[in-house]
């Protein structure tokens, strides 16, 4: 085999299984039982829709103890989740802040085909994160960090 063939096929070997895990949506048996065990020991572990300014959105939010400070984890933007990834980093985060991922208007669950375009703006997205904020620190009484990534 050709030196160069050689170099593919043993990076397509090494990440076959992980696109395959990854375009099945696999998700491991261990998150599942973190999950299991944030709902049995007091902690959190949600992920439903909130109606923002008229369209539905999604908020993932998981803690260990709801008491510890919240953390509102904004990613992406118009198209882009971050949801499907936070088990591969997030974790440890949620032994001392209770996490909550947004899917905001277009991204994720959030997205629908008969979004008018005309509402994906940043002023609108400004006015949809006010009003999660709003939300959770009704919900929690407790100030909210807003943490931002690659928007």
């Amino acid at each position: 085999m050709p030196p160069i063939l050689a170099r593919w096929w043993g990076w397509t070997r090494a990440l076959a299984p992980f696109v395959a895990a990854t375009a099945c949506g696999y998700r491991p048996i261990a998150n599942k039982l973190r999950r299991r065990a944030l709902a049995i020991k007091g902690g959190l572990y949600s992920y439903a829709p909130l109606d923002v300014n008229g369209a539905k959105q999604w908020l993932l939010i998981r803690a260990r103890d709801i008491a510890n400070p919240v953390v509102l984890y904004l990613h992406g933007g118009p198209g882009a989740s971050h949801v499907p990834q936070y088990r591969h980093y997030q974790l440890p985060w949620e032994d001392h802040f209770t996490v909550v991922h947004w899917e905001q208007r277009g991204a994720g669950k959030s997205y629908t085909s008969n979004l008018p375009l005309r509402t994906l703006t940043v002023e609108q997205l400004i006015d949809d994160a006010l009003i999660v904020i709003a939300h959770l620190r009704e919900r929690f009484g407790q100030p909210i960090v807003v943490l931002g990534h690659s928007w």
